[in-house]
């Protein structure tokens, strides 16, 4: 219904909220940096509060969706290094 009518190109209204339409004001990117960081240093208990209709969760959506790109990157870089260095060993083992 509202896809034709306003000519978008996918559903505005999911059920679940998605982390491409979060707006980061200065405040959630702190509070995105804050996290991650907590993350990375494997911190047991992380907290994110805020007001009423802070798109609380919204952010935790978008923390693990950097995440996940992080954790492909990481994954992508990991394969292409052991693929050179497999390509490197039947090299060395060929016959001259």
């Amino acid at each position: 219904m509202y896809e034709a009518f306003f000519s978008l190109r996918e559903n505005p209204f999911g059920t679940t909220p998605d982390p491409r339409y979060l707006y980061k004001s200065r405040a959630h990117r702190e509070a995105l940096a804050y996290l991650a960081h907590g993350v990375f240093l494997k911190k047991g208990f992380l907290a994110l509060t805020g007001e009423v209709a802070a798109p609380r969760l919204l952010s935790i959506h978008n923390l693990s969706y950097t995440l996940d790109l992080v954790a492909g990157a990481r994954r992508a870089i990991s394969d292409r290094r052991f693929t050179a260095f497999r390509r490197e060993a039947e090299e060395r083992r060929r016959p001259r």
